[in-house]
Order: C-alpha cells, then structure tokens, then sequence
C-alpha cells in the first residue's frame, strides 16, 4: 500500500483513492488484499503525528591495536630469506654457465 499526504496531519491510502477516483481497475488475487473492502469502506487515512524516537548514545568500541605475532613474523622473515637465497643460487649457476 502506498500512503500520500492528505494534510498537514494525515496520510490517505492511494490505492484505494486509485479505486474509488476510477483511475485504477480492481483485481482480485490470490492474497491477504482484498480491493473489494477497499470499495466498500470509506477512504483510510492515516495519522503522521510523529511520535518521538529513543535517542541513541553510540558506546564507542575499543579499537584493536595492530599487534604482530612472532609466529607471522618468522614466517615473513623466513620467506624473505628463501626467496634471497634462490636468487643467489640461480646467480652463481649463471655465473658458472659462462
């Protein structure tokens, strides 16, 4: 259902405006609306008194600090390490080659 101002306080049904106007064909399918009450009864309007909404504090949350386990750590350092020892290798070889 789609509600549109009416006034400065309520909101009026469109759809079933739609229908009452004749701007709109009623259809009846298989569902809980049923445009048939829609005709029937007078227009529906809703009241747009806003109510007031609970104000809510954002609690701040502890911020991680970045930590740096030992075991990511060798892992880093041992990659490092593989890595500068195949180039070494792969150098010497090439230098054997000439």
């Amino acid at each position: 259902m789609v509600y549109i101002p009416y006034n400065e306080t309520h909101r009026v049904n469109l759809n079933q405006l739609l229908l009452i106007e004749g701007y709109a064909e009623a259809m009846d399918y298989p569902n809980e609306f049923n445009p048939d009450v829609w005709m029937e009864s007078p227009l529906e309007y809703v009241d747009m008194t806003p109510t007031p909404e609970p104000t809510l504090t954002p609690t701040p949350s502890p911020s991680p600090s970045p930590t740096i386990s030992s075991i990511h750590t060798f892992g880093f350092l041992f990659t490092i390490l593989g890595i500068v020892a195949a180039i070494y290798l792969i150098m010497r070889k090439r230098e054997g080659v000439r």
